[in-house]
């Protein structure tokens, strides 16, 4: 039954995650903020490597989260299908 409990759990966080990923606000930041990232990196000076890292960190770091969010999706669809396979349907 704990197995099920943790399917349950890790299908409502991919429930979650899409909710989130499917929210307007959440796509224009991540579009914002890599764009704004990016930009400011191709214009910072060459010499400042320590600005030009933190700023590619940042950019790289919006791209990790949204994978993160769809990963958990991902993993939602899957403890959904291990959940139907765990209680198939009885016939009528």
């Amino acid at each position: 039954m704990s197995d099920e409990l943790a399917l349950r759990k890790q299908m409502a966080q991919g429930a979650q995650a899409q909710a989130t990923l499917d929210n307007p606000a959440i796509a224009v930041a991540f579009e914002l903020l890599e764009a704004e990232y990016f930009k400011a990196w191709k214009e910072s000076a060459s010499t400042d490597s320590e600005a030009r890292e933190r700023l590619w960190t940042a950019a790289t770091i919006v791209g990790i989260v949204r994978s993160h969010l769809q990963q958990a999706v991902s993993d939602g669809k899957l403890a959904q299908a291990e959940i139907d396979a765990l209680n198939p349907a009885t016939p009528r």
